[in-house]
């Protein structure tokens, strides 16, 4: 009998119905552990009974896909999650049918648009959209999700204006389900935020980063990596504002806090893209306000650092990681090789001795 230990309790593998296989899965692709709650939901879909639970478990397995960087394999679990459900009700006469109706398009249009194919991808989740508005409630979790994702799809595209639009009706969404203060308002308030990198007019959503900060903080924790992507969307929206200074603090403040939390050996092997992304983000940010105080050293160092971390945790054949090596490349590029260790002072130094007491 094959025994796993997880959260300090044993337990076995053979024997368990799909649901519990299936909960297992979720709670590990919570941890990050994604080759763990892979392995599991594979398990679950063998026993799973029935075209409702097949498509639930298919959508996780899908999910799970789309953080490991396997978009086109998320695609074929959501099609045929989306598959199976036409062997139930007809759609608008089951709601749990619809609801993972719904999220089987998401994911489906969220593997297109990572892999850059947005003119696809577009049109599948306007097509969501009309279903929310139509089976489920155009105020409901579903339609506040395929809000953020046009969002996500648009800040993607390039069409900021657009995006920020999308995002601003996801808000209004969230404050009626949840509140105005939830952790669901706030991440919706972080994605306006990111809006601001490399946006001459994104000074004017830092009302939002604020409020973001404010909320993750106070559930969270003010070193807790959701409070430091946070953070980071602040940086920019100030960056954006031309308060450099103000917004490079943020950044390495941002920086010394995911550091700290992937250093750790309980870390390592949790897998969290959206975290991660944030990180990329922060570490750029970083990198351009050190560049722009001449401290090319630090720079060359923090980058190559993050890249460690990336390579660590989601391993070099990832595209997240592709994408934070290619910019590390442009980087050493860019800027002249130093000799020796950082100097006495230098934002490197600072950051490897941070204090989150102060």
């Amino acid at each position: 009998m094959e025994h796993h230990e997880r959260g300090g309790r044993s337990w076995r593998k053979l024997n368990d119905t799909a649901s519990q296989l299936h909960q297992e899965a979720l709670a590990f692709q919570a941890d990050g552990r994604l080759a763990e709650a892979a392995t599991f939901a594979a398990e679950a879909l063998k026993s799973a009974e029935g075209p409702l639970e097949k498509a639930q478990i298919l959508c996780t397995q899908a999910a799970i896909r789309l953080d490991l960087g396997q978009y086109d394999r998320a695609a074929a679990s959501a099609h045929r999650a989306y598959d199976a459900l036409d062997q139930c009700e007809p759609a608008g006469a089951h709601a749990e049918a619809d609801r993972l109706r719904v999220r089987a398009i998401c994911l489906i249009a969220s593997g297109m648009f990572q892999s850059e194919r947005y003119a696809d991808a577009r049109p599948l989740l306007e097509r969501a959209l009309g279903y929310c508005q139509l089976w489920i409630s155009a105020e409901s979790e579903e339609a506040c999700r395929v809000l953020t994702l046009l969002g996500t799809l648009e800040k993607h595209a390039g069409a900021r204006h657009l995006a920020e639009e999308h995002y601003r009706r996801a808000l209004q969404v969230a404050e009626r389900i949840w509140s105005p203060y939830s952790g669901e308002a706030a991440t919706v308030c972080h994605y306006l935020a990111l809006l601001a990198e490399g946006w001459e007019e994104g000074d004017a959503i830092q009302p939002f980063a604020e409020r973001a900060c404010e909320i993750r903080c106070g559930l969270f924790g003010s070193t807790h990596p959701l409070s430091a992507a946070a953070q980071t969307g602040l940086a920019l929206t100030l960056e954006a504002a031309g308060e450099d200074k103000r917004a490079g603090e943020k950044f390495l403040y941002a920086m010394a806090i995911f550091d700290r939390h992937y250093a750790g050996t309980q870390h390592a092997r949790s897998i969290l893209p959206e975290s991660l992304r944030d990180y990329a983000i922060c570490r750029s940010g970083a990198g351009r306000y050190l560049l722009a105080c001449g401290r090319t050293a630090d720079a060359r160092e923090f980058s190559t650092r993050a890249l460690e971390v990336f390579r660590q945790v989601l391993g070099k054949s990832h595209p997240l990681t592709a994408s934070v090596e290619r910019e590390h490349r442009a980087l050493l590029r860019s800027t002249p090789a130093t000799r020796g260790a950082a100097r006495p002072g230098s934002a490197w130094t600072w950051w490897r001795g941070f204090s989150f007491s102060r």
